[in-house]
């Protein structure tokens, strides 16, 4: 909740605005983009400027984005001095005339040690969660569901206001909001794919048909490093006498699974918790589940 107060009132609401696009920057910009051709892109251009000089613009046509830096920069801001800006506006109205889903990166100030950030996406999903968190907002859906009760009623009124019906001033905000949802849902989806790389291995090693010889090569922490901490888990305790928390640490030693937990055990055991609880046997298999449901239980047994 800290959070979201800081994004209402502690964001500048000031935005610079981004004015017509000339000829010349145009011709930049198109030497950034891939596979358009220039007369699609001055169609853009045309109807971008129209909107500007009759005062039409959108939100989206001040929100600046970055265009040809690499999707491996999430922190290095000075590349930004060697490529080239471009109003989303244009690039999502370039999307609107012939399909073209161009990338581009954001940059944005979301971050506990309040640093600035590069966000990378496409025109496509940058617009869908746009538009789609605005009728999440009103109806208290979606990404923000999570503020339910009277932590939704002191903040959602606010929200709809600056989000909804102040876009214009409010770009910065709007954009950091969206920039949030998707940075939680590649979080997601890294998380699924680390424990779910990590149950294979786990199972591979349990039934013997993968020694760890042969990953240890390969492995986060090497045994020099494991030594410190009484050396590797399997090692000492075997494999089918492991509860949750054995497993959580033997996998933070092998492919540094708590790193999408924050590092907390208490954090990832109610996330198995909860997958245990739904039993999506479309998104986990049985085998899994079962696994999941077992370590857990015997994490239980062994704190009484």
């Amino acid at each position: 909740m800290d959070d979201f107060y800081k994004l209402l009132y502690f964001t500048q609401m000031e935005n610079d605005s981004l004015g017509e696009i000339p000829d010349k920057k145009i011709e930049i910009i198109h030497s950034f983009l891939i596979d358009v051709d220039v007369l699609t892109l001055r169609v853009a251009q045309l109807e971008f400027n129209s909107r500007v000089r009759k005062g039409q613009k959108i939100w989206w046509d001040d929100l600046k984005v970055y265009l040809g830096v690499p999707k491996s920069n999430t922190r290095d801001l000075t590349i930004l001095d060697t490529v080239t800006t471009v109003p989303f506006g244009l690039l999502y109205e370039l999307f609107s005339i012939s399909g073209s889903n161009q990338e581009f990166t954001i940059k944005y100030n979301w971050d506990i040690l309040d640093r600035d950030g590069l966000f990378h996406s496409d025109v496509d999903v940058f617009s869908t969660y746009c538009l789609a968190q605005e009728w999440e907002i009103q109806n208290n859906e979606g990404f923000l569901k999570q503020f339910s009760g009277e932590r939704w009623i002191a903040i959602q009124p606010e929200l709809e206001e600056q989000i909804v019906h102040s876009p214009n001033v409010n770009v910065i905000k709007k954009s950091t909001l969206v920039i949030i949802e998707l940075m939680s849902r590649n979080d997601d989806f890294k998380r699924f794919e680390r424990l779910n790389a990590f149950v294979k291995i786990f199972g591979l090693l349990s039934k013997g048909a993968l020694q760890f010889s042969m990953l240890e090569e390969f492995v986060v922490f090497e045994r020099e490093i494991a030594a410190s901490a009484g050396g590797y888990i399997h090692e000492t305790k075997p494999i089918d006498e492991f509860d949750l928390e054995d497993f959580f640490n033997f996998g933070f030693q092998i492919i540094e699974l708590s790193y999408h937990y924050n590092h907390d055990f208490d954090e990832f055991m109610a996330f198995i918790e909860e997958i245990v609880s739904e039993n999506n046997k479309e998104k986990w298999s049985p085998e899994t589940l079962g696994l999941f449901k077992d370590l857990h239980t015997k994490y239980l047994n062994n704190k009484t």
